[in-house]
């Protein structure tokens, strides 16, 4: 036991400070945090480059606090998420007895924080491993209540359900109140909800929420409104980044996204379903908490991966059953036969797996890397074959540890060399931002007028004491929006998206956007201003008579995100260019 706890350790803490920030999203929240602490505007979140990426402010809060705490840096960034993976296992282990059992709730708690998806998600800066912690508070807290009701848990209830909307907005909304109606139809002392008090619970819930609405609409009402369509309206009605599917997406991406415990998916499906219709509490409770969780979620068009993140916990309680089952007695390889498919996909998912992570490697990792990446494919290929090897033979103890420690090993090995291995390719903005830092004065100004560029730019030009601006373009002034909000009670949802829409300015083409950006750096060439432009190679051919006298650094990066290389041309001025004369930092 001491080695899990000890490659948990390692797994969320290995690679944290050295790992560049991901674009696109990591990076514009450490950004978002980043400017409230610098600006003091903890109300709208800003970062260049980040418009499609703001949420509600707590978990910007939480970095913010970490950066005053540790210094802006990717460790501080990513601690946040790391103690919440932490603190969602001990939820889970201290607050889930009453489901199936203390021994039941110790091996969740284990199982849950070593799927490598709940544990990668502790080691980047993303609002879903903060998410999850309260979604788990909010869902153990419900389901006590249930069977008896507490103040307490009456408490941890609406506190949990404030935090979340504040941390993500409807989700833990979306859980709670299916969990709500699947309990009001099957269980069978549904009475026991109303001593929740949700008549008063919910609007006190929701009203941290309010106040910050009220002021974020005072400051800049184009935000508020961008939540409500973006995050509302756009993926109830639609898809976002083109992440779609039908319904049973996530059934088949549990198979990987549960790894290494794929292999007892089905059966602990299986045997939920059964006692599900015999209707014994606890796996009522777990059917509860997998519909708010998990189904409601197969409906909608839109597909996130982190979307059904919240029954995971539920998931890892019915995983951790089937543990327990073969734990205690001789296998059941031959007598049940979801277990013998479920283990075979498991292979099957380990050598995908396995085989991708090589081939990413070969592609694109530096040569010491490559030479080294076999190490994490045959990790995770071993995990799956000997785990069924295992059960085949009867020995699901060793199954059970060959799984749990060969997915720690096989994940720790795959931060310590294949990210490792990317990152100098990967992390072009932190190379930017040091030849940038070599060639400025501290305090200099760095315009960026690319059309497309990435969070993690502005956020190490920063960090490297610089200033960075994206080219302002001129702009229509704006107006007060005038809202019937009267749609919006009506639920005339489109309607007033199209009210919204009409008084906005209209968007320019992206032809018309590039001569533009053009004709701004053009126009900011005759100041003395900036110190620098971030370019790409067609605004460098139209600006050649501009920066005639520029130096030009061009640096290549490969770009995760759209699994593409690109060129930033980087024009540093004459006045600029201090480092040959002795005046750089």
């Amino acid at each position: 036991m001491a080695a899990i706890f000890i490659l948990l350790a390692a797994n969320l803490l290995v690679g944290n400070a050295r790992t560049a920030l991901w674009d696109q999203d990591e990076a514009a929240y450490a950004g978002f945090a980043r400017n409230m602490l610098v600006e003091h505007n903890w109300v709208v979140p800003t970062h260049p480059y980040s418009q499609p990426h703001r949420k509600p402010p707590l978990f910007f809060w939480m970095l913010a606090a970490s950066y005053a705490l540790f210094g802006v840096n990717e460790f501080a960034a990513r601690l946040p998420s790391v103690l919440a993976v932490v603190a969602t296992g001990v939820a889970v282990w201290r607050g889930g007895r009453f489901l199936l059992g203390s021994h039941t709730a110790s091996l969740a708690a284990i199982v849950l924080v070593s799927m490598l998806f709940v544990l990668n998600l502790g080691k980047i800066a993303l609002t879903d491993a903060v998410l999850l912690l309260f979604q788990t508070l909010a869902a153990l807290a419900l389901l006590r209540a249930a069977v008896r009701p507490s103040l307490k848990d009456t408490l941890i209830l609406w506190s949990a359900v404030a935090a979340g909307v504040l941390v993500k907005g409807p989700p833990i909304l979306i859980l709670t109140g299916a969990m709500f109606v699947f309990l009001l139809l099957f269980h069978p002392r549904r009475r026991n909800l109303l001593h929740l008090h949700p008549w008063f619970g919910l609007p006190l819930a929701l009203l941290p929420l309010a106040i910050w609405l009220r002021l974020a609409w005072q400051a800049d009402p184009r935000y508020v409104l961008f939540l409500g369509y973006w995050y509302i309206l756009r993926r109830a009605g639609g898809t976002t980044f083109g992440q779609a599917g039908p319904p049973g997406t996530y059934l088949a991406l549990f198979f990987f996204l549960l790894l290494p415990w794929s292999g007892y998916l089905l059966a602990a499906l299986r045997d939920a379903w059964r006692r599900l219709r015999c209707r014994q509490l606890s796996f009522v409770l777990l059917g509860a908490w997998l519909f708010g969780g998990w189904i409601v979620w197969e409906l909608p068009l839109s597909k996130l991966p982190t979307y059904p993140l919240a029954a995971f916990p539920a998931l890892a309680f019915l995983i951790a059953q089937q543990v327990r089952q073969d734990l205690a007695g001789p296998g059941r390889w031959s007598t049940h036969k979801s277990l013998r498919i479920g283990f075979r996909l498991l292979v099957a998912i380990c050598l995908l797996t396995g085989g991708a992570l090589l081939g990413l490697a070969l592609w694109r990792a530096e040569p010491w890397a490559k030479a080294l990446a076999f190490l994490p494919a045959a990790a995770i290929v071993a995990t799956g074959w000997l785990a069924t090897r295992y059960q085949q033979r009867g020995q699901p103890a060793a199954a059970v540890r060959s799984m749990m420690l060969g997915g720690l090993v096989a994940n720790l090995l795959v931060w310590l060399i294949v990210i490792p291995g990317f990152e100098s390719q990967r992390a072009v903005s932190r190379r930017i931002a040091q030849t940038l830092a070599s060639h400025c004065r501290r305090g200099s100004t760095v315009v960026g007028a690319r059309r497309l560029a990435v969070p993690s730019l502005p956020f190490y030009v920063e960090q490297s004491g610089l200033r960075f601006e994206e080219v302002f373009l001129p702009a229509t002034p704006q107006t007060p929006l005038v809202v019937d909000w009267s749609l919006l009670w009506r639920l005339r949802f489109a309607a007033l998206v199209r009210q919204v829409k009409a008084q906005l300015p209209p968007s320019r083409s992206e032809t018309e956007d590039r001569a533009a950006r053009v004709a701004r750096v053009a126009e900011l060439c005759r100041t003395d201003a900036p110190c620098a432009f971030v370019l790409d190679e067609e605004q460098l051919a139209a600006l050649q008579g501009e920066l005639r006298d520029a130096a030009i650094v061009r640096i290549d990066g490969w770009i995760p995100d759209r699994l593409r290389t690109t060129t930033y041309v980087l024009a540093i001025r004459p006045a600029a260019q201090l480092s040959a004369a002795g005046g750089a930092r």
